[in-house]
């Protein structure tokens, strides 16, 4: 079970990432590495595209994480109050239950059809994915819309920041190898903090594209199938919704 301790350490790691990449993007690439190169006039529209992808990325990454993931409300409990012995209750499996209600055997409560049980927010959560520990929630019936998004956003504003910087970024690597190797190296007129900070930038831009790749890529089967990542490993059982 996930920590207090580490759940605070990813969703501040999340954070940081965040906030380095816009700052450095912003303050290193924009103002200063783009002038040494003369390269003026590509400021404001290299702004506009990553800043409008990097807004959109880091408001889905909060909705995402301060959203209620869809506790199972007690609208459905005064439901279940009120049918009494008229509502079929199964004992939940792994396995597809169309139209039953399931029993929680850690709540010791009935739960609608795809509802299950977080064993780290300990409770049942409507349509749960899974629990994401960057985010430190569930994704679920409420908040999976903009899980999907901060995956798509994160994604673009990585591919943006370096695809626009990677001429920049070949260059003052190349300078370092030289530096690094015994050569004197030829001088871009910026501060070696700068240059550090910039190529940090795109190490971090680059190993986050290549995290959230694969991932937005089974999010966006799994949301094309209908599916969640739980009824994903239901095994050879077949979708009810598709019969």
């Amino acid at each position: 079970m996930m920590s207090s301790w580490t759940a605070q350490a990813t969703v501040t790691a999340s954070l940081t990432a965040f906030l380095y990449e816009g700052f450095t993007y912003n303050a290193v690439y924009l103002a200063r590495v783009l002038p040494a190169v003369d390269l003026d006039s590509e400021v404001y529209p290299r702004l506009v595209a990553f800043n409008l992808a990097w807004g959109l990325a880091l408001w889905s990454y909060l909705r995402t994480s301060w959203a209620d993931p869809g506790a199972v409300p007690e609208e459905w409990h005064d439901f279940v109050r009120r049918a009494g012995v008229a509502l079929r209750i199964s004992p939940g499996r792994k396995e597809w239950q169309p139209g039953q209600a399931t029993m929680c055997k850690f709540c010791s409560r009935p739960r609608p059809e795809r509802a299950h049980h977080c064993a780290l927010c300990h409770v049942c959560i409507l349509r749960l994915d899974h629990h994401c520990p960057w985010i430190n929630n569930c994704v679920g019936f409420n908040n999976h819309k903009y899980f999907i998004q901060t995956c798509f956003y994160v994604l673009l504003a990585c591919v943006v920041a370096f695809v626009s910087a990677f001429p920049q970024l070949a260059l003052v690597t190349q300078r370092w190898r030289m530096i690094l190797h015994g050569g004197k190296g030829f001088s871009l007129g910026l501060a070696p903090t700068d240059e550090i900070a910039f190529i940090v930038f795109g190490a971090i831009a680059m190993f986050i594209a290549m995290f959230v790749t694969p991932l937005l890529a089974i999010q966006m089967r799994l949301a094309i199938g209908n599916r969640t990542t739980i009824e994903d490993n239901y095994g050879g059982s077949s979708k009810p919704f598709d019969q």
